[in-house]
C-alpha cells in the first residue's frame, strides 16, 4: 500500500513538473544601445543590455542588465542588474493587469527595490497603458502612461512599431520632475525562434541642472523558446 502510494505521488509530481515544463517559455535578448536613458535621464553611453525572461502562464520573472562599454567610471554611469517578478492576469479580452516588483542592483552603489501595478489595454493595433511605481529605498513615487501603435509593413514582411510615454517622479527628498519619450522600431523575423529589432528613441525631462533631449538608437536580437 505504501509502495503504491509513493509511486502514485511520484507520478503526480512528475506529471506536474512535465506540465510546467510544457507551459514554460524562455526568451533571451541582447541589445546594443548608443545611450542608456531611464525615465528621461541618461545613465550611460554605448552599452550592451542583455536579458533573459521566464514565463509560465500569467507569471513572469527575469534579469536585465546594463553593461557600459565606455565611461564606466563616470559618476552615476556604472553597471546595473535588475531582477524582476510579475503577474499579469487578464481582466477581459482587451484589458490586463500587471503587478510585480523590481530589485535594482548596482555593483558600485546602493541597491533599491520598487513595486509596481499597471493596467494595459489592447484595441486592434493600439496598446495604451498606465503604471504606478514606488521605490522603498529612494522613497519615490512614479506614475507613467504608455501607448504603442503598430503599423503593418506587409510588403517588407514586418511592421513599424511606434511608442510613447510620459511620466512624473515625486521623491520624498529632492525635486519632482516630468519626463517623456517617443520611439520607433522595426522587428525582422530571422527564423521561427529569433527576431532582430532596430530602433531609434528620443527622451527628455523637466529636471533642472541635468542634461536633457537625448537621442539614441538600439539594435538587438531576441531568441524565444
Amino acid at each position: 500500500m505504501k509502495k503504491t502510494l509513493v509511486i502514485g505521488l511520484a507520478a503526480l509530481v512528475a506529471g506536474t513538473v512535465a506540465q510546467a515544463a510544457e507551459e514554460l517559455s524562455v526568451s533571451a535578448d541582447l541589445t546594443f544601445a548608443s545611450k542608456y536613458v531611464f525615465r528621461g535621464i541618461q545613465y550611460g553611453d554605448n552599452s550592451l543590455q542583455p536579458s533573459v525572461e521566464f514565463t509560465i502562464d500569467e507569471i513572469y520573472a527575469g534579469i536585465w542588465a546594463q553593461q557600459a562599454l565606455e565611461n564606466r567610471n563616470s559618476e552615476g554611469w556604472g553597471d546595473e542588474v535588475d531582477f524582476y517578478l510579475g503577474f499579469t492576469p487578464k481582466l477581459s479580452d482587451t484589458v490586463s493587469l500587471d503587478v510585480g516588483a523590481t530589485h535594482y542592483y548596482y555593483p558600485s552603489g546602493d541597491p533599491t527595490t520598487e513595486i509596481f501595478v499597471g493596467t494595459n489595454f489592447t484595441y486592434d493595433s493600439l496598446t495604451p497603458g498606465v503604471y504606478a511605481y514606488y521605490d522603498f529605498d529612494l522613497e519615490a513615487f512614479t506614475i507613467q502612461g504608455n501607448v504603442g501603435f503598430s503599423v503593418p509593413l506587409d510588403q517588407m514582411g514586418t511592421s513599424l512599431d511606434l511608442s510613447g510615454s510620459v511620466g512624473h517622479v515625486s521623491p520624498d527628498l529632492g525635486d519632482s520632475y516630468t519626463y517623456y519619450s517617443v520611439g520607433a522600431s522595426i522587428p525582422y523575423k530571422l527564423n521561427e525562434h529569433a527576431t532582430a529589432k532596430f530602433g531609434v528613441n528620443w527622451a527628455s525631462h523637466t529636471l533642472d541642472g541635468v542634461e536633457d533631449d537625448h537621442l539614441w538608437f538600439t539594435a538587438g536580437v531576441t531568441v524565444g523558446f
